[in-house]
């Protein structure tokens, strides 16, 4: 466990001192660290180790929504961008979709790709904590605060609604 939090940190500063992207660097590690972990590992440190990073994912997750509610109440919700949200909702499901639909037409395996999986993936693309957190981190401009106030209704609609409503959808496809 500690092996693996010293490489993520370590890993960390040398991509600040390279200038590249740490979050990717990470990941190459966190994917790298994962292949060769059951060479290095036995299945109970493997189980410990995925609880550890589990526990991590869930704190960092919380501090994440606890920050982005303490946010929220600084956010003026501007009633004036919900029909530009909802446009943009449209748009989102329209390239989901296409983006998704358009490979699986290419696909060996029509059984197991077809427009019903599509219609399911297009409607459980939620969206939440990543796009809010990468929104509120841009520099102060004109148009930061109708970004940061679309992304709102986007997520808002993304968590209240879809997820609400992705166990009926399915149901309702699989008829």
């Amino acid at each position: 466990m500690f092996i693996s939090l010293a490489l993520v940190m370590l890993n960390s500063q040398i991509a600040s001192l390279l200038h590249v992207s740490g979050p990717l660097a990470i990941i190459i590690i966190g994917l790298l660290f994962g292949t060769k972990s059951q060479a290095i590992m036995n299945e109970t440190t493997m189980d410990y180790h995925g609880k550890f990073w589990e526990l991590v994912d869930d704190f960092l997750n919380t501090l994440l929504f606890v920050l982005i509610g303490l946010q929220m109440v600084l956010l003026p919700f501007l009633f004036k961008y919900i029909g530009i949200g909802a446009l943009a909702i449209l748009v989102l499901f329209t390239c989901r979709y296409i983006s998704l639909r358009l490979p699986m037409l290419f696909m060996k395996d029509k059984q197991l790709f077809n427009y019903r999986t599509s219609i399911i993936m297009t409607w459980g693309g939620l969206r939440g904590g990543l796009s809010i957190a990468l929104t509120l981190s841009l520099p102060e401009s004109s148009f930061k605060e109708i970004i940061v106030c679309i992304t709102f209704i986007i997520v808002i609609f993304s968590v209240l609604v879809q997820g609400l409503t992705t166990e009926w959808l399915v149901k309702k496809v699989y008829k």
